[in-house]
């Protein structure tokens, strides 16, 4: 009882309302949803007064507060890179050749590729045996990391160990895999097989298959040669980029040559930066530092080169720069003055972001409104999964998504000026004391119902 008559008044004097915050984004929805998830605008973290988004909250169009929950990053997502076909050349040598002295060469002739081998490549003779094969990758123009193979065989079981060499001019390799299997048992109507070698991802032009048990003059394995039928590449998974939003912000000069600042204007979670050069043929060493108040120390977040070159006619500049997720108002770009620096003209800062989400309940009448911009407001949102039962699950529970219309003033600039309510603040003190009195109190009375307990048990 205590408890509820310290907790009935407190509540009743700080049940918030639109008008506490200073700015509002009106949002809008269908009304057949019961939840819905809107992008938090760039307006917002410019009107913000904490980095974490503490005072956002969600109205209803009668000033009443529903829940909401921000939404956690999503993860970086990577879609699996397919197999593409190469093409593979057979490499015939004599038993007395050892595959390390074996010339290759690949020509064209009549519209089709061929590989020689010291003039010839052809299985003449029985002297002759199926040494390797010459696997063409060709031009992929990023790193591959698995050899996927086929074969034709002729019994039901086989098993061999492979080497693997790379080379990019046919003259000097070098080991990519000294010992591989390749499997491949029929047993009972099922298969065991293994046709995939995996190794640290590369880029060389031109890949040998070689049996891994052959020596110099003998047969490798008799009378179980890899016949092949197909060979493939695949690279690396392709990670897939989050769509981002740009900002750009004009430089201003930094208290020292070389020093250029830049105000972001709010707690963006900024996680891509861009240099902008004005000058062409421009390149500096430089170092980007953040920080959240002019108050603070500077802290080093990169240190990189920027560049604006032009080579054969066509401009080349330096590529975004990943960071991490910073949240820090106040960026600086100090540059190494060596070779002039970035001369006379001023930087510009392109700072992008992942925008974040929010998952609001659509209860009670349209129109809903984001409200933020209080500084006396503490931490208001759910977790995620309060608001939407099944967000850890697979898939996750899909959403509809509202839109946001322009900024307009709530309570204005005064709401960030206004001074402490203090019988607020003296509610929740009284509060507090209230809670503390009643755990005391459930303290003693436990202690109490235990004592004549204990006697009994004495007597």
């Amino acid at each position: 009882m205590v408890l509820a008559g310290l907790l009935a008044p407190a509540v009743a004097l700080c049940a918030e309302q639109p008008q506490d915050f200073a700015y509002g984004v009106p949002i809008q929805i269908d009304g057949r949803e019961a939840l819905y998830e809107v992008d938090i605008p760039a307006s917002v973290y410019r009107g913000v007064t904490r980095r974490d988004l503490g005072d956002v909250r969600v109205f209803n169009g009668q000033g009443e507060l529903v829940p909401f929950a921000p939404e956690p990053m999503p993860p970086r997502k990577s879609q699996p890179a397919r197999p593409q076909a190469v093409r593979w050349f057979p490499i015939y040598t004599n038993q007395a050749q050892a595959l390390d002295g074996v010339q290759l060469k690949v020509e064209k002739a009549s519209g089709a590729t061929v590989v020689s081998v010291a003039g010839d490549n052809r299985k003449t003779s029985d002297k002759h045996r199926l040494a390797a094969y010459l696997i063409d990758v060709g031009e992929l123009g990023k790193p591959y990391q698995v050899l996927q193979l086929d074969w034709r065989q002729k019994t039901g079981s086989f098993a061999i160990n492979v080497r693997v060499d790379g080379s990019d001019d046919l003259k000097t390799w070098s080991t990519v895999v000294a010992r591989a299997p390749l499997v491949r048992v029929d047993y009972a109507g099922q298969r065991l097989e293994q046709r995939e070698i995996e190794f640290t991802p590369r880029t060389s032009r031109y890949l040998r298959l070689s049996f891994a048990d052959a020596r110099a003059g003998q047969e490798a394995i008799p009378d179980l040669q890899l016949d092949l039928t197909a060979a493939s590449v695949r690279t690396s998974a392709i990670a897939l980029e989050a769509p981002r939003n740009w900002m750009e912000v004009q430089a201003t000069a930094g208290d020292n040559i070389g020093e250029y600042r830049f105000d972001l204007g709010g707690p963006y979670p900024i996680d891509r930066v861009r240099i902008g050069l004005v000058q062409n043929n421009t390149l500096a060493t430089v170092d980007l530092l953040v920080r959240t108040t002019s108050a603070e120390p500077w802290r080093t977040v990169a240190h990189t080169v920027v560049y604006r070159l032009t080579r054969d006619g066509q401009q080349i500049a330096s590529p975004d720069l990943a960071v991490g997720t910073h949240t820090e108002r106040y960026w600086l770009l100090r540059v190494d003055q060596r070779g002039g620096g970035l001369g006379t003209s001023m930087p510009t800062l392109h700072a992008g972001w992942i925008p974040q989400k929010i998952v609001f309940a659509a209860r009670g009448e349209a129109p809903f409104q984001i409200a933020y911009g209080n500084l006396r407001a503490l931490p208001g949102a759910y977790p995620i999964d309060t608001v939407v039962p099944g967000w850890r699950d697979e898939p996750r529970p899909l959403l509809p998504q509202a839109q946001t219309l322009p900024e307009h003033l709530l309570g204005g600039l005064g709401v960030l000026h206004r001074p402490p309510d203090r019988k607020v603040w003296t509610l929740w003190t009284a509060l507090t004391l209230g809670v503390v009195v009643l755990a005391w109190m459930a303290w003693r009375l436990a202690r109490q119902m235990q004592a004549p307990a204990a006697a009994a048990k004495e007597g």
